[in-house]
């Protein structure tokens, strides 16, 4: 990646700047107000949701800013991502948030799929969420994967909500096939087993 895309003024950016200040401060009484607003905000639009617009809009481009009141799709994106932290983060004491391709959405959720016993249940939800027709969709099969994979039984759970915010907006904007072809190579590929 590179500086200009690292930059506070890309999705990616803005949104691991938000994740940061997050993760620095798990343990202050505002950071965990913050989680539980994220959290209870889950199912509701942007522009009803006023308790998260000072995280949000102190953070994001103004070029990214609604005109019209209706949320951008750079907004909807940073927004999700920031709601899916808040469940990734419920009940931990440290962050969720890693950056890196090993924490991309498809192979966070194959790393956790590789742990189970059985993953028919699991795939099933994938496949799901990799065929959804609409953002709202998506979003919903989004917040039960992160769920499950971030339960109390995976204390390892790790995910770049950043690069995530960013999936989002390009399923928005450009070839939303794209982005859930590439969640699932990430998902499924399996290194080859080397013979000994």
């Amino acid at each position: 990646m590179t500086e200009t895309e690292k930059s506070q003024d890309s999705i990616y950016g803005a949104t691991s700047s938000v994740l940061q200040q997050l993760g620095n401060t798990l343990d202050s009484s505002s950071t965990k107000g913050i989680l539980a607003s994220l959290r209870n905000s889950v199912g509701r639009e942007l522009n009803a949701s006023s308790e998260v617009w000072p995280l949000l809009f102190e953070s994001i481009n103004p070029d990214y800013l609604s005109k019209n009141g209706i949320p951008t799709a750079q907004e909807t994106a940073m927004f999700a991502a920031l709601q899916l932290y808040g469940i990734g983060q419920q009940g931990r004491s440290q962050s969720v948030f890693a950056r890196g391709a090993d924490y991309r959405l498809g192979k966070a959720l194959g790393t956790f799929r590789k742990s189970l016993d059985d993953s028919q249940s699991f795939d099933r939800r994938f496949n799901q969420l990799v065929t959804s027709n609409s953002i709202q969709e998506l979003l919903n099969h989004l917040r039960h994967l992160i769920k499950i994979a971030s339960g109390p039984s995976n204390s390892q759970w790790k995910m770049d909500y950043a690069s995530l915010a960013e999936d989002l907006f390009y399923f928005q904007v450009a070839n939303s096939n794209q982005v859930v072809f590439r969640w699932g190579q990430s998902y499924y590929w399996q290194p080859a087993k080397q013979n000994k």
